[in-house]
């Protein structure tokens, strides 16, 4: 497995933990400050490992990412019960710096750009496209020449770059080179069967060949390291240079658009003016920011939105309270599409729709063009809300496993098996009672371990009384333990129960 991720710290998989070896766990344990440590001591040339729990692996995972490195996270893709030999394992996401899922990993106000660079060594052009997998934001353009391309570049300022060579004008970011190279009738056949178009035509990039290459670097790569996970990359959005302002680096830096000239005691333009209330409102007002319009009319329906949005304070101030509550739904689809989201990811995905009505009353009197556009885009989805919230427990957890998620009522066979469940304590003490009246060993027990399951446990001093029915498993200093035909077969009962209920 590890030959085939070369350039990744491979994190395997070994029941609640994932190990790393050789190079891997040198590197590791110095970056995460855990420690190393060996299964061959005493041997000439022990083999290093260090390992990290798998329920508080994103942090580590994190850590790793932000320290420039690809982590593959290898899980078992068999139970150990079914297997005879060595359990089946696979690399089932290959985690890099610009394709994060994990909002551990990410920050919240911020973007995660993953970005494919494409020249055309005939006409000098520039192929850019870059994705955010955590939203599904994916946009292209085509850059006339090298120096709009660095701008391009500083502008989006990705968390990595893809290109198939080497590029010297790329500085201070995290290059990956992809193994092999594409043209275009390669690149146009990637992108009309991950979009299953007819033709590229529809994508509004025909004409743009260095564009339909960069777009299709960015959905192969994406495809070979997050599988799944591209379900909700359902288009992508070209656009003109031209549309907006050029801001070079240094003119971002004077005017402290995002980082304050005076370091910590200061405060950036997006700081000052950034009074949005959830995660989305963040990103899409740095956007606007990087972005800045230069049509006049476009200019003119934003301000209108703002304005008419300004004047209303009641209706502006019902919107705020409404959205407060409202998590990050761009994040959550990504995490659902990928199958990554776990219960608590779906139920704020509810909530986040219920919201929507609220929204919509508030904006359907504003009359502007902007507004308006909105206004016919949200839609509550009222049958998805109404679902999750009929099937979801009001307080589920994490992930899957960790609790009870699906509500009672909504499915038979899950409500019976936990009546089986709930009742076992009941069935197990009523079993012992009866015992004791039917032997007369007031002193009987019945208990429980993993290596046996359920068991009858009587004194050596009651032995005499032991029936007939009274399979011996077990003798112990003062004790003996005991099963019988209707203990194992209820405990079978419970045990499929337990199992069953995961499996719904």
């Amino acid at each position: 497995i590890k030959e085939q991720y070369q350039d990744a710290i491979l994190m395997y998989r070994m029941g609640d933990f994932y190990e790393m070896f050789y190079d891997d766990a040198l590197d590791a344990s110095k970056i995460l400050g855990i420690t190393l440590t060996t299964r061959d001591k005493g041997k000439k040339d022990p083999v290093p490992m260090c390992g990290v729990p798998v329920k508080s692996a994103s942090g580590y995972v994190s850590r790793l990412v932000h320290s420039g490195k690809k982590v593959a996270i290898c899980e078992q893709t068999e139970s150990a019960l079914n297997s005879k030999g060595l359990v089946q394992r696979e690399v089932v996401q290959v985690i890099t710096p610009g394709l994060v899922l994990d909002d551990q990993v990410l920050d919240n106000e911020r973007p995660n750009y993953v970005m494919a660079l494409c020249p055309d060594k005939k006409t000098g052009r520039y192929g850019i496209a870059f994705l955010d997998i955590s939203t599904g934001d994916f946009r292209v353009t085509e850059a006339k020449d090298a120096p709009e391309a660095i701008n391009e570049i500083e502008r989006i300022n990705p968390s990595e770059i893809l290109v198939f060579e080497d590029i010297p004008e790329v500085k201070g970011f995290f290059v990956t080179i992809m193994d092999k190279d594409m043209d275009e009738d390669m690149a146009r056949k990637v992108l009309v069967s991950h979009f299953k178009s007819l033709g590229i035509e529809g994508l509004g990039i025909s004409g743009y060949p260095s564009a339909v290459v960069a777009a299709a670097m960015i959905i192969e790569y994406a495809r070979s390291n997050q599988r799944g996970a591209l379900r909700h990359i359902t288009g992508l959005r070209f656009y003109n240079t031209g549309n907006y302002m050029l801001l070079g680096p240094n003119t971002v830096r004077n005017l402290e658009l995002f980082e304050p000239l005076a370091g910590e005691g200061g405060k950036s333009l997006l700081e000052v003016i950034n009074m949005t209330v959830t995660p989305m409102g963040s990103r899409k007002l740095r956007d606007w920011l990087s972005f800045p319009l230069m049509d006049p009319l476009e200019i003119e329906n934003r301000l209108d939105a703002v304005e008419i949005l300004s004047s209303d304070t009641t209706a502006l101030q019902g919107i705020r309270k409404s959205l407060k509550s409202v998590l990050d739904l761009e994040r959550i689809i990504a995490r659902i599409s990928a199958n990554r989201a776990g219960p608590r990811d779906v139920l704020a995905l509810g909530h986040g729709l219920e919201i929507v009505p609220h929204i919509k009353d508030k904006i359907s009197l504003m009359d502007t063009p902007l507004l308006r556009e909105l206004n016919l885009k949200l839609d509550p989805l009222g049958h998805v809300s109404s679902k999750i919230r009929e099937t979801l427990v009001d307080d589920p957890p994490h992930r899957v496993g960790e609790g009870m998620v699906i509500a009672d009522g909504v499915n038979a066979d899950l409500d019976d098996l936990r009546s089986i469940r709930r009742d076992s304590r009941s069935w197990i003490a009523s079993l012992e009672a009866g015992e004791k009246k039917r032997t007369g060993i007031t002193s009987l027990k019945i208990g429980y371990n993993k290596v046996f399951g359920y068991y009858i446990e009587v004194t050596k001093a009651n032995i005499e009384r032991v029936p007939d029915n009274y399979i011996r498993k077990q003798t112990l200093s003062n004790v003996e333990r005991f099963i019988t035909p209707e203990l194992k077969e209820y405990e079978a009962k419970l045990l499929g129960a337990e199992e069953r209920i995961k499996k719904l």
